[in-house]
């Protein structure tokens, strides 16, 4: 995601990223992350024990809530709104297009 954003960037200065994994959310870089961090706390889940198995629980939760509350989707946001709030085509994307988990329009 963020080497598709890095290549529409290069070819289409000052315009929003709305094409390639774009097209299909918001912020995908950051449905990728989370989607890490889960794997790697699905992976270790057979061999923890219960105390373990909550302690970890916490990396994916903490990821989760931290990227779409606090430090990244907010942030990211608001920051484009205030780029291309009064652009039609970025209304329509905003309106149309899944925040996190990618999905066809």
């Amino acid at each position: 995601a963020d080497l598709q954003k890095a290549e529409f960037n290069a070819k289409n200065p000052g315009r929003f990223a709305n094409e390639g994994l774009w097209r299909l959310s918001r912020h995908p870089n950051y449905f990728g992350e989370m989607l890490v961090w889960l794997g790697h706390f699905l992976v270790g889940t057979p061999y923890a024990t219960p105390a373990e198995w909550i302690t970890a629980s916490l990396s994916p939760i903490f990821t989760y809530l931290l990227l779409r509350y606090v430090s990244g989707v907010p942030l990211v946001t608001a920051a484009a709104k205030s780029k291309w709030r009064h652009e039609p085509v970025f209304q329509e994307y905003m309106r149309t297009t899944p925040m996190l988990v990618p999905w066809p329009r």
